[in-house]
């Protein structure tokens, strides 16, 4: 009985030993087939996919570079092209941080968004304030002026150098109204409802070829949103303003919304004859703000399966010429937004990549679809 016991356990481990020999190897052809596949060539047939950046993650020295210039074909400054950082002082441009994201773009054969030229936050305040007296606001014609020299002095500087811009960046509250002084934004209360009219033009006059988007949150999952902007993009359009895009932000969960809703508003949005991107891509863990959960096999398996079918999705809509580029808001995990909102403090994993810069399950699910069977 004795000489039994130990066979059965002999067996176990040689078993175990098998299964773990199984694994490493699987790692490494997991680690070899990344170095021969990427998010940028498999989808280079469809559309530019992109992903937003900080300053330094573009050194040459950092690991973040060798990532983003090996996986993507885009990059957007997260934060260094917003207008408290492109002009922190009225008349001072500091294109320095902005400028550093555009050249390694170059450098790398990438396309580049521009993010964002006028927003309801981290605008400065005195953009909004009388110069003479800050406690009181600025008149119409001052606020104007002041969009004017930003939005053409930024597409002047990058001309010909950035593909898109988010020109409006949430013009809609979650009704579908303009959004106006009681909801943060002092563009609508102090120039009226032409603003977007203008900043358009402005755009336009300064870069003629660039896509002028106007970008917004929660478009894929309120009807009542998506509406608003069906009809706000129609009617400046049939104004003759050269609005050219949609940008969908697409802040999602692995629980929602559908692929059909997504696929409604792409299509929708396109039938007024724009181009439809993806600005802002996540997919969260969460469903809304419960506390921090530890990620398991299966909230990444479930990451994966949604990140697929949504890429699916994506490249049929690029088939029928609706849509053009998708970004993700974020290289890895770690750098994310989402781990300090909704909840702060609390970790989601939200990304392609992980907090050690290493391929996800959502990551083959895109670019090999043997992943996600």
């Amino acid at each position: 009985m004795k000489a039994k016991g130990v066979r059965i356990i002999g067996d176990k481990a040689r078993a175990l030993c098998a299964a773990a020999a199984a694994v490493t190897a699987l790692v490494a052809a997991a680690s070899a087939q990344e170095g021969s596949m990427s998010l940028r060539d498999s989808l280079a047939g469809y559309f530019a996919v992109g992903a937003a950046v900080q300053p330094g993650f573009v050194d040459a020295g950092d690991a973040h570079s060798r990532l983003l210039a090996r996986q993507f074909g885009a990059v957007v400054a997260e934060n260094a092209m917003k207008p408290e950082s492109l002009q922190p002082v009225e008349g001072t441009f500091r294109f320095g941080s902005a400028d550093k994201i555009v050249r390694f773009a170059e450098r790398n054969g990438m396309s580049v968004r521009g993010h964002v030229l006028v927003w309801h936050q981290q605008t400065p305040l005195w953009f909004f304030c009388d110069p003479d007296d800050p406690a009181k606001p600025a008149s119409r014609e001052l606020l104007l002026a002041r969009m004017r020299i930003h939005i053409q002095t930024v597409l002047g500087h990058y001309r010909g150098r950035v593909r898109a811009w988010d020109v409006v960046n949430e013009p809609l509250t979650d009704g579908g109204s303009l959004r106006g002084a009681a909801e943060g934004s002092k563009w609508l209360e102090i120039i009226g409802p032409d603003y977007l009219d203008k900043a358009f033009e402005y755009a336009h006059e300064a870069d003629p070829d660039a896509l002028l988007v106007v970008n917004d949150y929660n478009l894929e999952r309120s009807a009542a949103k998506r509406d608003a902007m069906y009809e706000l993009v129609k009617g400046m359009r049939s104004r003759g303003v050269p609005v050219g895009g949609i940008g969908m932000q697409m802040h999602i969960s692995i629980y929602g919304p559908s692929a059909d809703e997504i696929r409604e508003a792409i299509e929708k949005f396109a039938s007024l004859g724009v181009k439809v991107q993806i600005t802002e891509m996540d997919v969260s863990i969460y469903r809304g703000t419960e506390a921090e959960v530890p990620l398991t096999d299966d909230l990444l398996d479930l990451q994966a399966r949604r990140y697929g079918e949504l890429f699916d999705l994506f490249k049929e809509e690029a088939g029928k010429g609706a849509l053009d580029m998708v970004m993700l808001w974020g290289l890895s995990d770690e750098a994310s937004w989402l781990n300090a909102f909704p909840v702060p403090g609390r970790s989601d994993a939200p990304l392609l990549f992980d907090r050690e810069l290493k391929p996800k399950p959502a990551f083959w699910a895109i670019v090999d679809h043997r992943a996600a069977d």
